[in-house]
């Protein structure tokens, strides 16, 4: 594993303890999903109770199945809980809404003006009890969850906070995989926009939304912490760190190389209804020897993913080009625009292997996207001390690990 860098994409950052939290980063083993089945969460409390939440960068939301949470139907799979189907689980979630002291609807919370456009379970006289809301994941294709919004206290390591709850009333089969009980997303702030539950497959621009703020962005308000998150993935073995705040110089060695994020306003954004996205711009991919110059090609950063999802048309054009006599013939290269003439330049092992025809081949840590971006899972992210700065400019920093992160 190398990482080769320009000295002007290196920023200076300040390591402080004071006004930083660090908190353990699990592994999310997935059902029938083997090793390789994994997204990562941390422990936290909503409304004082504790549960297990996927740190996501590819959303914004918090939101948290219930015990009553039920399947939608729009795949035709009644899937009563928790049996969604005969290979997937749905998570019954442990967060019960009239357990919590501090929940408030959304529509009626006294915490913050609560503005909702897309009210629900309304009666005959348009008096409206919740404020419903609907979201997508991954493909984008259907509505995953849907179900209504709250204010509740939420904490981490206890440092809590009164924010915005997605509380699911229907999920999608296989959204989730114990002992994961809900999402703490933590993507751009600026996409925190919900349509509400009953425009299925018809997001769009005229359909009104609610529009609450993000729960990271009030959380790490409320703390005074710096907008920076610093992350070491760990293994199935040893649980890594996630510091909110700042990064742990404990945990990388060597300087932080950062790339830029495209802007979420740029018509160039590969998902134009995902602006909460933290998009890189490739500008090179390879394979063993096999390295090619790319032009107009994106990459989105996705904790919440195990896998690489390559560009269909890199993946088709790179698996088995390239020839090898072992597998350490095989390492996978990203070059993405630093800003200079000079890329940040990164060499992961283990996504393809020499294949018996003497050629490199991806393995199951790699599959073909179905759009034409790249989505950089955990497969990727594992190797490397990572940075999210949310700062401006946002970038995405990568360090060389200690063997503190990556034993």
């Amino acid at each position: 594993m190398m990482l080769w860098f320009n000295l002007a994409a290196v920023l200076s950052l300040g390591i402080v303890v004071q006004g930083q939290v660090t908190v353990p980063l699990y592994k999310n083993v997935g059902v029938n999903m083997g090793d390789d089945g994994y997204a990562v969460f941390i422990k936290a409390t909503i409304g004082g109770q504790p549960l297990n939440l996927v740190l996501d960068t590819g959303s914004s939301a918090l939101v948290v199945p219930t015990p009553t949470t039920t399947c939608n139907t729009i795949n035709s799979d009644p899937c009563p809980l928790p049996v969604c189907s005969n290979t997937m689980t749905c998570v019954s979630g442990v967060y019960t809404p009239a357990n919590s002291p501090t929940m408030e609807y959304y529509s009626s919370s006294s915490y913050a003006p609560s503005y909702c456009n897309t009210p629900t379970n309304c009666d005959g006289w348009n008096q409206c009890a919740r404020c419903g809301f609907a979201m997508r994941y991954g493909s984008g294709q259907i509505d995953e969850v849907n179900g209504y919004l709250a204010w509740d206290e939420f904490g981490i390591d206890g440092f809590s906070a009164d924010v915005p709850v997605g509380i699911i009333t229907q999920l999608q089969p296989g959204w989730q995989r114990a002992p994961a009980a809900g999402t703490f997303g933590i993507g751009r702030p600026a996409n925190m926009c919900f349509p509400g539950p009953d425009t299925y497959g018809s997001f769009g621009s005229n359909n009104p939304v609610t529009c609450p703020r993000q729960p990271l962005r009030i959380w790490m308000e409320q703390h005074k912490l710096v907008d920076k998150i610093g992350m070491c993935m760990g293994t199935p073995q040893q649980p890594g760190k996630v510091t909110f705040g700042g990064v742990d110089s404990s945990l990388f060695t060597g300087p932080i190389v950062f790339a830029p994020f495209l802007s979420p306003n740029s018509p160039d954004h590969p998902r134009q209804m995902f602006r909460d996205d933290y998009t890189l711009s490739m500008t090179g991919f390879g394979v063993g020897s096999e390295l090619s110059q790319l032009t107009n090609r994106y990459a989105v950063v996705d904790t919440g993913t195990p896998r690489l999802l390559l560009d269909p048309d890199m993946h088709k054009q790179f698996n088995g080009a390239s020839t090898c006599s072992q597998d350490g013939d095989c390492d996978v290269i990203f070059h993405f625009w630093s800003g200079s003439p000079t890329p940040v330049s990164l060499e992961v092992p283990g996504l393809a292997a020499c294949s018996s025809a003497g050629t490199c081949s991806f393995t199951t840590y790699v599959t073909s996207n179905t759009q034409p971006f790249t989505i950089i899972g955990h497969a990727v992210l594992q190797h490397y001390y990572t940075v999210l700065d949310r700062t401006l400019p946002e970038s995405f920093g990568f360090a060389q690990p200690t063997s503190a992160c990556v034993p």
